[in-house]
């Protein structure tokens, strides 16, 4: 199934650059027709050389520093959190548990 849904895909992408081909022909030929230019050869030129570099870096993109201040900021919420209601809670305990600690220290 995968290899037919390739095929499909390449035989489509094929049909594209035909089609692209195709277009870009009638659109120079109409373009000298335009112009007046009655030369109806065509040139090939030669495919550059370029070579693609990949210094892309996930870490250091602009749209990940967003989720980085994100994780950051949830990460400082969560610890305030546990410094304001912990402390609270532990007291709280104490009285219910050890309410003669209470009673001893007045």
């Amino acid at each position: 199934m995968i290899t037919l849904n390739l095929s499909v895909t390449v035989k489509s992408q094929d049909i594209t650059i035909k089609q692209a081909e195709l277009q870009y022909r009638n659109d120079l030929d109409i373009l000298n027709l335009l112009c007046g230019i009655t030369d109806t050869s065509t040139v090939s030129l030669a495919a550059p050389d370029i070579s693609i570099q990949n210094v892309f870096d996930i870490n250091t993109a602009p749209a990940m520093m967003q989720f980085k201040i994100d994780s950051l900021k949830n990460m400082n919420s969560k610890f305030i959190i546990d410094l304001q209601y912990k402390p609270k809670l532990d007291a709280l305990l104490m009285r219910v548990l050890c309410p003669s600690v209470r009673k001893h220290s007045t």
